[in-house]
């Protein structure tokens, strides 16, 4: 892995150098100085000489030991000859030999080392990422499961000519027909048969490993190791979370497996099949056509192939997404659909949970939309009047007109159980398994999860104008502009602050003068604040628990939005906006309210998020 780490931030505001290629402005906490500075001192900018006509511009600044990547964020084409497409991130592999990945980053799976060159083929796991190169080796970057390192390459792999990744273990495909595993083991799938040789195709799942040998035959071991009587005459195989596919040498496909979804119910009317990819709960099939057919899982719109998609040579089936490779060397994608309600206006407020979203009207109406799994998004009958919202990881609160709060969704911990003796209240905030309240006198009362003290009010705690609850911390900012703090969290001295947000593992917090002011944890750069950020009016946290990741956003008086941390790059739906409000996001939900009182939704993380791909 390169010592050099990528930063991409998009802050508005472009800037042309000589080249004519125009580049938007960027700050890294790693470079710890502006492009100017840089500029100035001993630097080399280079022009990658591929990155003329149909290829993405690339321009490279080296400061010491950092380095610094500045991209257009318009969608530029850029010849592909390979896809892959894991849990929450994909792959590309261009026509010269380079990686392009994009999506969740959680692990370091996007994180494609800066000196990785001349690669022939790629493949994407759960959540690591593999490359294998012109002369057979095999790079490897991304999660390392605890017990063995799926990423951690053997040393006497040599001479390879196939990998493929799967849930926390990989592959590789000698020359002469071997199979080398290594990772996670817990369901025998690295426990290569040793009598297995002659092999063509490799496909590795979750605990479950296909190869297909020079006679067309399958080998399976692991979970679930037993075969359809069926099988015969096979020319490829593909293993998805839970079920597999095989396509025979006339055309023909044959699955078997977990059909919760079904996932392995193909379509009576398919033949002349081509290419095969099993996903998470779906399955894509390519036609000597061209067209794609797509079964089994639908919630998010993964069988929704895109009308008019022609001249398609490839196609990879993920966990929530489809991707296809075109004839020209294009990426389109599709899935992960976010469902919002129809015709939402004249909101006012907006508040992201972890997975559900809540919008507040002129009229004093709630909208709750995304995950119920909780009820959080089960509005209370007879809520009417609402005055502010504020969605928790998992529950929800509202606070009517009258002082009243209103709450709903899990419980576990009590978080809904709103004190009986709660009256006058002008504010409130939901956290991860806790709630706050502020009163018309200046206090604090707080209610639910205590593990780390975040609902010990300080006593002496008075005169408050605005709260904020994380997850085991709580945040008030006082009539004063100081912060009080209590829960598990350590507070610098600040003064002048007019908002506090707490999150996960850090905080932020904002200044009179535009001034960002970050705490706690910096494991992915989330507190490190880019340089030359100026003019900014919101804060927000993005955290998520269950996968240690953490990174902030800022919104500027122009409406545009800077993101630092675990996510370096905005959504697609976010490039050009220029008319948001007001900002919301918890672990990867994004909300943000424009000017027009309407919503835009997008969420971090999500492997369609590419400048080179076609959105639909």
């Amino acid at each position: 892995m390169s010592k050099y780490i990528s930063r991409r931030l998009f802050l508005g505001g472009a800037v042309t150098l000589g080249t004519g290629i125009v580049l938007h402005r960027l700050s890294g906490a790693n470079t710890q100085k502006s492009m100017s500075e840089i500029q100035n001192r001993n630097t080399s900018i280079n022009v990658d000489s591929n990155s003329v006509n149909n290829l993405t511009p690339t321009i490279s600044a080296m400061y010491q030991d950092s380095k610094v990547e500045i991209v257009t964020k318009q969608p530029v084409a850029t010849f592909v000859i390979q896809i892959a497409t894991g849990v929450n991130h994909s792959l590309a592999l261009t026509k010269n030999g380079r990686v392009i990945a994009w999506g969740d980053n959680s692990f370091g799976q996007t994180d494609v080392p800066l000196d990785l060159h001349d690669v022939v083929a790629v493949a994407a796991g759960a959540w690591h990422s593999l490359a294998l190169t012109q002369v057979g080796d095999v790079v490897a970057w991304g999660h390392k499961f605890s017990t063995s390192d799926e990423s951690n390459v053997p040393s006497n792999l040599y001479n390879i000519t196939q990998i493929s990744a799967g849930e926390n273990y990989s592959l590789a495909l000698t020359k002469n027909g071997r199979v080398i595993a290594w990772g996670d083991n817990t369901f025998g799938q690295t426990n290569v048969p040793k009598d297995l040789y002659d092999v063509v195709q490799i496909s590795a799942g979750n605990g479950y490993t296909l190869a297909l040998t020079k006679a067309g035959n399958i080998v399976a071991w692991g979970i679930k190791s037993d075969l359809p009587s069926d099988l015969q005459d096979i020319a490829q195989i593909s293993v998805g979370y839970s079920h597999s596919l095989a396509l025979t040498k006339n055309g023909h496909v044959i699955a078997w497996g977990d059909n919760k979804f079904g996932q392995t119910n193909i379509p009576s009317d398919l033949h002349d099949v081509i290419q095969i990819s099993a996903g998470r709960y779906h399955s894509l099939a390519l036609t000597k056509n061209g067209n794609i057919v797509a079964w089994g899982d639908n919630r998010i719109g993964q069988l929704q192939v895109p009308t008019g998609l022609r001249e398609v040579i490839a196609v990879a089936a993920g966990r929530g997404c489809s991707l296809a490779l075109t004839k020209s060397g294009q990426v389109v994608a599709w899935g992960y659909k976010l469902s919002m309600p129809a015709n939402l206006q004249d909101v006012i407020r907006i508040s992201a949970g972890a997975s559900h979203s809540l919008a507040l009207t002129k009229s004093g109406q709630v909208v709750a939309w995304g995950d119920n799994s909780d009820g959080q998004i089960n509005l209370p009958s007879g809520l009417i009047d609402v005055v502010q919202i504020s969605a928790g990881w998992n529950h929800s609160l509202a606070l009517t007109n009258s002082g009243q709060v209103v709450a709903w969704g899990r419980s576990d911990e009590g978080q809904t159980n709103i004190p009986t003796n709660l009256s006058e209240v002008v504010q409130v905030s939901a956290g991860f398994s806790h709630s706050l309240a502020l009163t018309k006198s200046g206090k604090v009362v707080a209610w639910g999860g205590n593990d780390s003290g975040e609902t010990n009010v300080p006593s002496s705690l008075h005169n408050v104008t605005q709260i904020s609850a994380g997850r085991g911390c709580s945040l008030a900012l006082t009539h004063d502009g100081k912060i009080v703090a209590w829960g598990k969290t350590a507070l610098p001295e600040l003064k002048n602050i007019i908002q506090v947000v707490a999150g996960y593992d850090h905080s932020l917090a904002l200044d009179l003068r535009g001034n960002i002011f970050a705490w706690g944890a910096n494991s992915f750069g989330q507190t490190d604040i880019p340089l030359e950020l100026t003019e900014v009016v919101q804060v927000a946290v993005g955290d998520n628990f269950e996968q240690d990741t953490g990174y902030s956003l800022a919104l500027m008086r122009n409406g545009l939005i800077v993101v630092w941390g675990t996510y370096k790059t905005l959504p697609t739906e976010l490039y050009g906006v220029t008319d948001l409000q007001y900002i919301s996001v918890k672990q990867k939900n994004f909300v943000g309210l424009r000017r027009d009182g309407s919503i835009l939704q997008s969420r971090f993380g999500n492997p369609l998020d590419v400048p080179l791909i076609i959105r639909v």
